[in-house]
């Protein structure tokens, strides 16, 4: 591993060191799962837990690391800004501000959604919710467990226009700590301190977004490009992370991992906890798997990292958390 200053420009000034783990190989089920440990179901746990036992490892074991986690819903929070200028009146600088989006017409119709209360109703928070659950999990445990009334209920509440950005902000931080939306938020921190590594979150500062929202949008995007300030605020980006326009290359060293261990996926609808307990369907799971290694479904990613996870995790802890 190669320390490099944290700024070209500051690095000597604050005295900090980065230290450059290589990513290769840590993406999901591409390490192993920390067995023992609360199951964590997001996409990047495995390439965390390889992170940090590497960070704690090392000869000069860091005592804090800056997490990364929060940055693209700190950017994405933009379009509750816009709605929210909308609401206070500035129709002409919300409708120019839309302009700058990859997608104008998805954007104005958020807005609109926004603005008419659309996102409140209760059919609409179901239909999410519906969304959001892979299709492998029984109708049986969705209703035992009133699965979509739950996801529907936690949804972050936009009710009163020209607040949004402020009750997104507070739904955002609220979750990280629980290892909501915000991937590996809680988990990677408790065992962080297991391990005697203190993490922080700078993206999830509530200073930060009211600061960050409050920005020009040319900062925000600029032909095609999402996160202008984030490229020029970070120096120290590989330039291949800098040029490219989204996590697209992220998402297909993903698709690699979870191909390459496609058995692992399988084995889960043959046998084990969640077949057993009837939370999955095993065919609509074999069939899940069949279609995100072929393309057809590669929005099924993170929850089949899921489904291994807590599915190793509930054969570790045995029947007594069936």
């Amino acid at each position: 591993m190669r320390r490099t200053p944290l700024c070209r420009r500051g690095g000597e000034a604050t005295g900090i060191d980065v230290v450059r783990v290589p990513a290769d190989g840590l993406l999901p089920l591409c390490a192993p799962h920390p067995l023992g440990d609360e199951p964590e179901a997001w996409t990047y746990a495995a390439r965390n837990w390889a992170m940090l036992r590497r960070i704690a490892g090392d000869a000069r074991p860091a005592g804090s690391v800056f997490a990364g986690e929060g940055g693209d819903e700190l950017l994405l929070g933009q379009v509750f800004a816009v709605a929210d200028r909308e609401a206070l009146g500035d129709t002409v600088g919300a409708e120019a501000e839309i302009g700058t989006f990859p997608n104008p017409a998805g954007a104005s119709a958020v807005v609109r959604s926004l603005l008419d209360g659309a996102y409140e109703q209760r059919g609409t928070r179901v239909q999410r919710a519906v969304r959001d659950i892979p299709p492998w999990l029984t109708a049986e445990y969705q209703e035992r467990c009133g699965l979509v009334d739950r996801l529907a209920d936690s949804y972050p509440r936009l009710t009163e226009p020209g607040r949004f950005t402020e009750a997104y902000s507070r739904a955002l931080i609220g979750e990280a700590g629980a290892a909501g939306r915000v991937h590996c938020g809680g988990w990677w921190e408790d065992t962080a301190r297991r391990a005697g590594v203190a993490v922080t979150y700078p993206f999830l500062d509530p200073d930060l977004a009211a600061w960050t929202w409050a920005l020009p949008p040319e900062l925000f995007r600029d032909r095609g490009f999402e996160k202008v300030v984030l490229r020029e605020a970070l120096p120290e980006l590989p330039a291949l992370v800098a040029a490219r326009r989204d996590k697209a290359d992220a998402r297909v060293l993903m698709r690699a991992g979870l191909t390459r261990a496609a058995d692992t996926i399988r084995a889960v609808a043959e046998s084990g906890p969640l077949v057993d307990s009837d939370v999955i369907d095993p065919a609509k799971l074999r069939t899940a798997v069949e279609d995100y290694v072929a393309g057809r479904a590669p929005a099924h990613g993170s929850a089949l990292w899921a489904t291994v996870a807590v599915d190793t995790w509930l054969a570790h802890e045995g029947e007594g958390l069936r």
